[in-house]
């Protein structure tokens, strides 16, 4: 019986030191997708300031009647989407930071389990 349980308890210890093995291996690209995402945020950060920018001075010169309202719209239109690529890059952000978040939770679990 003690070897029955020895061969168990070993099994259970080998399926727990795979699982984190498998585990392991994701936290590493959810790592880069985070740090990738967090650089997308910062360039489209930058891209929005610009846009804004572009949209203001396009606004005082079409007010002052020295440009078109083709060239405001223009401007305007930039300014939007610079405005969605923002959103859509602060939503992969969050996204990534929960995935690393659970992957890096689920690694410590296991390998609290396996005491390494």
């Amino acid at each position: 019986n003690s070897a029955v349980y020895r061969f168990q308890s070993e099994a259970a210890l080998h399926q727990l030191q795979n699982e984190k093995n498998n585990l392991s291996r994701e936290v590493q690209p959810a790592q880069l997708e985070k740090d990738f995402q967090f650089n997308r945020l910062v360039e489209t950060r930058h891209q929005l300031d610009e846009a804004s920018s572009a949209y203001t001075q396009q606004l005082s010169l079409y007010t002052n009647g020295l440009s078109s309202i083709i060239e405001l719209h223009t401007a305007q239109d930039y300014y939007l989407q610079a405005q969605k690529d923002y959103v859509d890059a602060t939503t992969g952000l969050m996204k990534s930071v929960v995935n690393e978040a659970r992957v890096t939770k689920a690694v410590n679990a296991v390998g609290q389990n396996l005491k390494l």
